[in-house]
């Protein structure tokens, strides 16, 4: 670093000494010092901003701030690329940046809105099969320092790999904001035309959780289906079983439910899912009113520590099977270990009327009312 620092001051205007600003940048990056790297970017930019290299840089230093979690300062800077920039390659980065920034927001409408307008900016056109650019290089080509090939040229055709980035994206946006049927037609296509793409299980799954919220659970299962033998060693897959069953629970094939879970739980015990996908059984063996297997798979939840996300919801239902077995007063204490735990209004709300419900069926009136009007410790 002390040479690049000698050769800015003996030589200021060569070639040489631009280079040697932006390596200081990129030792300070290698030392995790951000700070002092963003400095030395932004010194390079403000020193010359025509340079070939400039674009770039603000990539860099957007993501610098991104990677700091200072989410609004490198949103400004990849606006900046894409307005003084215009003509310039990296503008598509910076879009894409940008877009990501705003999902690490959770502004989904902004991302979205971001990524369209990159798509109408370049009126993407996914390349023909023969032609292959990036595999004939010119010795006019130039390399980003953000990372990626930029060929020269007036017009060039967006990259396959970004174009399917892109478009998975905009899919994705549709789908956080909660617009599925739009979220499907671009999944849809992306799904069944694009293959060998490392953005195919996330679309796939996606897609099929799209048809799930809009409860069309026939479509969601074949889908899970699909996707569990097309992908079996997707990271997505305990997902995939687990939303399976959902799905043939919603449509009452219980024995199918439960034993597509089953299958799930054995494959994936350690999963992220494992925990859901026996929460599920437990809802299968309720609703074919197999009280006391239900209520078994509940209590085994409440119990496990690292259940403790699902500790009340466990306890309610272990609380409606024994109710259904007409053992009320067991119940009981089961919906008030659930009004122990941290939940929300709405299943307080719930319990309460669970617990008035039970104090009712025995008799117990004067407390069913306290119950009903949340009236009791």
């Amino acid at each position: 670093m002390q040479e690049y620092k000698v050769v800015i001051e003996k030589y200021f205007d060569h070639p040489i000494a631009k280079k040697s600003m932006l390596n200081i940048g990129r030792c300070y990056e290698m030392l995790g010092d951000i700070e002092k790297a963003k400095q030395s970017y932004i010194n390079y930019v403000n020193k010359y901003p025509q340079e070939p290299y400039a674009d770039d840089t603000y990539v860099i230093i957007g993501d610098l701030f991104r990677k700091q979690k200072e989410y609004k300062k490198a949103i400004k800077f990849y606006d900046f690329i894409i307005k003084e920039y215009p003509e310039r390659d990296t503008v598509r980065l910076a879009y894409m940046r940008m877009g990501y920034t705003y999902i690490e927001l959770n502004d989904y409408s902004s991302a979205l809105q971001t990524f369209l307008d990159m798509k109408k900016k370049y009126s993407i056109k996914r390349h023909q099969p023969d032609i292959i650019l990036v595999d004939q290089p010119d010795p006019s080509e130039r390399r980003s320092l953000a990372g990626n090939v930029i060929l020269a040229g007036d017009k060039v055709d967006m990259f396959d790999e970004l174009f399917y980035e892109l478009e998975y994206q905009i899919g994705n946006c549709y789908y956080l904001i909660g617009e599925y049927d739009e979220a499907i037609k671009i999944l849809n296509g992306f799904v069944f035309y694009e293959q060998d793409n490392d953005m195919l299980d996330d679309a796939y799954y996606k897609l099929a959780d799209c048809f799930f919220k809009t409860k069309d659970f026939l479509t969601a299962f074949q889908l899970y289906k699909n996707a569990l033998t097309e992908l079996p060693d997707s990271n997505l897959s305990s997902h995939g079983y687990l939303y399976s069953g959902k799905s043939l629970r919603q449509m009452k094939m219980l024995d199918n439910a439960m034993e597509i879970l089953k299958q799930g739980l054995s494959k994936h015990p350690d999963s992220v899912y494992a925990e859901s996908i026996k929460f599920e059984i437990g809802l299968c063996y309720l609703e074919d009113e197999n009280f006391k297997r239900s209520f078994e798979v509940f209590e085994e939840i409440a119990d496990n520590e690292k259940s403790t996300d699902m500790t009340a919801g466990a306890n309610v239902y272990a609380g409606i099977c024994l109710d259904r077995e007409k053992k009320h007063k067991k119940a009981l204490e089961y919906y008030q270990k659930a009004l122990n735990e941290n939940i929300t209004e709405k299943q307080r709300n719930w319990i309460f009327k669970l617990i008035g419900d039970s104090y009712g069926k025995l008799g117990a009136l004067a407390k069913a009312i306290k119950a009903y009007q949340k009236d009791i410790p």
